[in-house]
Protein backbone atom coordinates (compact mmCIF):
# COMPACT_ATOMS: atom_id res chain seq x y z
CA UNK A 1 0.00 0.00 0.00
CA UNK A 2 1.84 3.39 -0.71
CA UNK A 3 1.00 6.49 -0.03
CA UNK A 4 -2.07 7.49 -2.48
CA UNK A 5 -3.51 4.34 -2.18
CA UNK A 6 -4.02 5.25 2.26
CA UNK A 7 -5.15 8.82 1.36
CA UNK A 8 -7.73 7.18 -0.62
CA UNK A 9 -10.58 6.60 2.24
CA UNK A 10 -14.00 6.80 2.63
CA UNK A 11 -15.95 9.84 1.96
CA UNK A 12 -17.43 9.74 4.97
CA UNK A 13 -14.25 9.16 7.05
CA UNK A 14 -13.22 12.67 4.94
CA UNK A 15 -16.30 14.49 5.96
CA UNK A 16 -16.01 13.61 9.40
CA UNK A 17 -12.32 14.81 9.54
CA UNK A 18 -13.15 17.68 8.04
CA UNK A 19 -16.37 18.63 10.51
CA UNK A 20 -14.14 17.84 13.42
CA UNK A 21 -11.16 19.96 11.99
CA UNK A 22 -13.71 22.61 11.62
CA UNK A 23 -14.86 22.43 15.02
CA UNK A 24 -11.61 22.67 16.27
CA UNK A 25 -10.78 25.35 14.61
CA UNK A 26 -14.00 27.41 16.03
CA UNK A 27 -13.47 26.11 19.30
CA UNK A 28 -9.88 27.69 19.07
CA UNK A 29 -11.83 30.92 17.74
CA UNK A 30 -14.30 31.04 20.62
CA UNK A 31 -11.27 30.46 23.21
CA UNK A 32 -9.37 33.12 22.13
CA UNK A 33 -11.91 35.40 21.96
CA UNK A 34 -12.59 34.90 25.46
CA UNK A 35 -9.52 34.78 26.72
CA UNK A 36 -9.21 38.54 25.17
CA UNK A 37 -12.35 39.46 27.56
CA UNK A 38 -11.13 37.71 30.66
CA UNK A 39 -7.70 39.50 29.91
CA UNK A 40 -9.73 42.83 29.22
CA UNK A 41 -12.22 42.28 32.41
CA UNK A 42 -8.86 41.53 34.50
CA UNK A 43 -7.30 44.57 33.46
CA UNK A 44 -10.12 46.54 34.18
CA UNK A 45 -10.96 45.52 37.80
CA UNK A 46 -7.25 45.70 38.27
CA UNK A 47 -7.00 49.48 36.90
CA UNK A 48 -10.07 50.00 39.34
CA UNK A 49 -8.34 48.51 42.42
CA UNK A 50 -5.37 50.65 41.86
CA UNK A 51 -7.31 53.96 41.31
CA UNK A 52 -9.11 52.93 44.49
CA UNK A 53 -6.30 51.94 46.48
CA UNK A 54 -4.68 55.38 45.43
CA UNK A 55 -8.03 57.82 45.79
CA UNK A 56 -8.55 56.24 49.69
CA UNK A 57 -4.88 57.03 50.54
CA UNK A 58 -4.86 60.59 48.79
CA UNK A 59 -8.12 61.22 51.27
CA UNK A 60 -6.81 59.53 54.43
CA UNK A 61 -3.40 61.90 53.89
CA UNK A 62 -5.78 64.94 53.34
CA UNK A 63 -7.53 63.78 56.48
CA UNK A 64 -4.21 63.47 58.64
CA UNK A 65 -3.57 67.34 57.42
CA UNK A 66 -6.75 68.60 58.27
CA UNK A 67 -6.80 67.01 61.72
CA UNK A 68 -3.37 68.06 62.50
CA UNK A 69 -4.45 71.59 61.61
CA UNK A 70 -7.28 71.26 63.35
CA UNK A 71 -5.64 70.26 66.54
CA UNK A 72 -2.82 72.83 66.29
CA UNK A 73 -5.30 75.40 65.63
CA UNK A 74 -7.49 73.87 68.94
CA UNK A 75 -4.38 73.77 70.94
CA UNK A 76 -3.31 77.31 70.50
CA UNK A 77 -7.15 78.48 70.40
CA UNK A 78 -6.24 80.28 74.01
CA UNK A 79 -3.18 82.23 72.05
CA UNK A 80 -4.84 83.52 69.65
CA UNK A 81 -7.32 86.30 69.40
CA UNK A 82 -11.16 85.75 69.79
CA UNK A 83 -11.99 86.41 65.93
CA UNK A 84 -8.59 84.03 64.69
CA UNK A 85 -9.79 81.40 67.38
CA UNK A 86 -12.08 79.56 64.99
CA UNK A 87 -10.06 79.60 62.34
CA UNK A 88 -11.71 82.26 59.95
CA UNK A 89 -9.00 84.62 59.28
Amino acid sequence: MNHFQYRASHWWHRLLLSFFALLLLLAFFFFAIFALIAVGILGLAWSVHLWWRHRSRRNSVQQDIFVKEYLVLRDNSEALPKDEADGRH
